[in-house]
């Protein structure tokens, strides 16, 4: 009699358990469910009043792997990585004299940057010498980088139809060091003479502004905003230097006004 007493309890608490740990999964589905059925209200109140909405319209189609930029810059990510340390001593663009103008970085002689070390982060001091000495060895990093922005196409392979939940974080990552370093190479081109190098490092960060437009997020446009914002201060910086020729100065132009960050916006909130 006893045993079938324990046995019962046994089953009882079993059960218990069971529905314990289903409520969560309960919960879950009703809520999935419950939000599809709202999204569907939703798009057929809109089709209803003439107007219908699919987030497909807004993302951009994914080229092919020959043609676009982001691929081939994604292969390069392991080298960059390895002188980010480096990058990011270089000299800064926007660092403002003690009458508050921003300062012309040729001018300088050395200054103070920020690195990290492993898991610390220290000032370390550099100057010219020394950073065009270190840089000198990765300039045919530099020059893949320039010649892969080249490529007609630009987008980092994010699919709309997988969600947010499978969004790739890596090229975002990935295109803060591209950053650092077109903008490192162009100081080490403009500060050897340069000009035509210097030049291509500048073309290339504003493409790699306007490519990071293409996947129609909210966080990539921000991003391209923050490249866009370096590549303005080397403008200014690059205009402290004589030199550069009316064509030079047509394309930094023309590449600064194909860059609508307020269309994109617009267009990185209808589709997300």
């Amino acid at each position: 009699m006893s045993d079938d007493v324990d046995i019962r309890r046994r089953r009882r608490v079993i059960w218990t358990c069971v529905t314990i740990a289903a409520l969560p999964l309960i919960f879950c589905g009703y809520q999935r469910l419950h939000g599809i059925n709202m999204l569907k209200a939703k798009l057929y109140d809109l089709k209803q009043a003439g107007e219908e909405i699919d987030y497909r319209a807004f993302a951009q189609p994914i080229p092919n792997s020959e043609s676009n930029a982001a691929v081939a810059l994604r292969n390069l990510f392991p080298r960059i990585e390895t002188i980010d340390g480096l990058l990011r001593s270089r000299p800064p663009a926007n660092e403002l004299a003690t009458n508050f103008h921003r300062r012309p970085f040729l001018e300088l002689k050395e200054w103070e940057a920020s690195v990290w070390l492993g898991d610390e982060k220290v000032q370390r001091t550099n100057d010219w010498a020394t950073f065009i000495l270190e840089l000198g060895y990765h300039t045919n990093l530099l020059n893949e980088t320039i010649s892969a922005l080249e490529r007609p196409q630009f987008h980092t392979g994010y699919n709309p139809d997988n969600g947010f939940l499978n969004l790739r974080m890596d090229f975002l990552r990935g295109s803060q060091q591209l950053e650092r370093l077109l903008a490192s190479g162009f100081s080490f081109h403009l500060q050897n003479g340069g000009r035509d190098q210097a030049h291509q490092c500048l073309l290339a960060l504003l493409k790699l502004s306007q490519g990071m437009q293409n996947d129609r997020l909210i966080i990539s446009e921000l991003v391209s905003q923050a490249i866009f914002s370096a590549g303005r201060m080397l403008i200014w910086q690059a205009l402290q230097v004589d030199g550069w020729t009316d064509k030079q100065l047509r394309e930094w132009s023309e590449q600064v006004a194909k860059s609508n960050f307020a269309d994109g916006m617009i267009n990185a909130r209808r589709m997300e």
